[in-house]
C-alpha cells in the first residue's frame, strides 16, 4: 500500500511539473506569435503527448524481457523528454522575460490606450477648425469676384440659382463637412470607445493579452491613417493640411518587436527545465526493474 501511494504521488508530481512547464512554454509561444493560437496550442499538445508517452515507455521498458532493448528504450525515452524540455525552455525564457517587464508593459499599454483614445476627439477639433476657417475665407470674398466663383461654384449646389451668399456658403461648408465626416463616423467612434473600455487592465497570464497588445499597438496608426486619407480632400481656397497626430504614443511597438524575437535560454529557464525533468522522471525512478530478464544473447 505504501508503494502504491508513493507511485501514485510520483505520477501526480510528474503531471503537475509537466502542466506547469507546458503553461509557461505555451504563453511564451503565444507572445511570440502575437495571439495566433494555432502554433502554441499544437506545439503544447504535441509536446505534452510525446513527453507523456516517453515516460510511460520508460517505465514499461524496465519490465521488458529483453534487457538490452529495454535499457535502450529507457535511455531513448529519457533523452527525448530532456530534448523536449530544453526546446521548451526557449519560449519559457521568453515568458520569464515578459514577467520581468510586466509593470513596464502595463504602464505602456495604459499610455497607448490613453493616446489612442484621443484620436477621434482630436480629429473632431481638426474638422471643426477647418470648417470654420473655410467659412471665414468664403465670407471674406466679394460675391461677384472671380475667386468666389471659382471656389464656391463647384461645391455649392445652389450657386447661380438666386440664393444669397449666406446660403451658398452654408451649402459649401456642408459639402466639406460631409467629406471630412462621413455618415458612419459617429457609429465608428462609438464602437471604438466601447472597445477601448473593454480592454481593461493587462493580465500577463491571459492568453488573449498578446493579441490585444498587437491590436492596440497598431490601432493608433491605422485610425490616424484613416483620418489622414479622408482629410486629403482640400477644397480650392482652403489653407489646410491633412490630419496628423505626431504625439501618438508608439512606444508599445518596441515591446511587440521583443515578443517576436527568441533569446537563448537563460539560467533560470534551464534550471526550471532540469527541475521539471527530475519531477517528470519520478514515476520512472519509482518503477521497479524486473530482475528475471534475458540479456538478449543466445546460447
Amino acid at each position: 500500500m505504501q508503494n502504491d501511494v508513493k507511485y501514485g504521488l510520483s505520477f501526480a508530481l510528474c503531471g503537475i511539473a509537466l502542466i506547469c512547464f507546458a503553461i509557461g512554454s505555451f504563453l511564451g509561444l503565444d507572445y511570440w506569435d502575437e495571439g495566433n493560437l494555432i502554433i502554441p496550442i499544437a506545439a503544447t499538445i504535441i509536446g505534452c503527448y510525446v513527453v507523456s508517452r516517453c515516460i510511460i515507455t520508460a517505465c514499461q521498458s524496465k519490465s521488458m524481457r529483453d534487457k538490452r532493448i529495454g535499457l535502450l528504450r529507457e535511455i531513448l525515452s529519457c533523452s527525448i523528454i530532456l530534448l523536449f524540455l530544453l526546446a521548451g525552455s526557449l519560449p519559457f525564457t521568453k515568458f520569464l522575460q515578459i514577467l520581468d517587464k510586466e509593470e513596464m508593459l502595463k504602464k505602456e499599454v495604459n499610455r497607448t490606450v490613453s493616446s489612442v483614445s484621443r484620436i477621434d476627439s482630436l480629429y473632431q477639433v481638426y474638422t471643426l477648425q477647418r470648417i470654420e476657417n473655410y467659412r471665414q475665407h468664403l465670407d471674406s470674398l466679394p460675391l461677384n469676384s472671380k475667386d468666389y466663383y471659382e471656389e464656391i461654384g463647384g461645391v455649392s449646389k445652389t450657386y447661380g440659382k438666386g440664393d444669397t451668399k449666406g446660403i451658398q456658403i452654408k451649402n459649401a461648408i456642408a459639402s466639406l463637412k460631409r467629406r471630412l465626416l462621413p455618415e458612419n463616423t459617429d457609429t465608428i467612434i462609438s464602437r471604438r470607445r466601447e472597445w477601448l473600455k473593454s480592454i481593461g487592465s493587462v493580465n500577463i497570464w491571459n492568453y488573449a493579452t498578446p493579441h490585444n497588445i498587437k491590436v492596440i499597438s497598431s490601432a493608433g496608426k491605422k485610425w490616424t491613417d484613416d483620418y489622414k486619407a479622408v482629410s486629403q480632400v482640400i477644397y480650392k481656397g482652403e489653407n489646410a493640411k491633412p490630419f496628423s497626430y505626431p504625439e501618438l504614443n508608439e512606444n508599445l511597438e518596441a515591446f511587440r518587436a521583443d515578443f517576436t524575437r527568441f533569446n537563448a535560454p537563460d539560467f533560470r529557464s534551464i534550471l526550471i527545465s532540469l527541475c521539471c525533468y527530475g519531477f517528470i522522471l519520478l514515476p520512472y525512478f519509482n518503477t521497479r526493474r524486473k530482475k528475471n530478464r534475458a540479456d538478449g544473447t543466445h546460447d
